[in-house]
């Protein structure tokens, strides 16, 4: 399982033919996509799936994330843990 942590310039990024992306890539589309409303942003990819882990203040921001990973992949499984802190 490869991992990464948030933290770099925001692209976007197409699928390749086996519906893999790398974890950068994944990241960047992401922040990008939520406008790095995503904290604490990590994602860990095998070949099957695509874990998601932060926190966000709205469950539209992490709808926005999970849009992001399978637009991006998709054919892999998401498990979007991506945390909803509603003060």
């Amino acid at each position: 399982m490869t991992s990464a942590v948030a933290g770099r310039k925001n692209t976007f990024v197409k699928a390749s033919s086996n519906g893999h992306a790398s974890v950068n890539a994944l990241l960047d589309t992401v922040e990008s996509r939520t406008h790095s409303q995503v904290q604490n942003l990590e994602i860990d990819r095998s070949d099957e799936s695509v874990v998601v882990t932060g926190s966000c203040n709205s469950y539209y921001v992490k709808q926005l994330v999970t849009h992001a990973v399978l637009a991006a992949c998709p054919l892999v499984k998401l498990d979007n843990r991506v945390q909803v802190c509603v003060a």
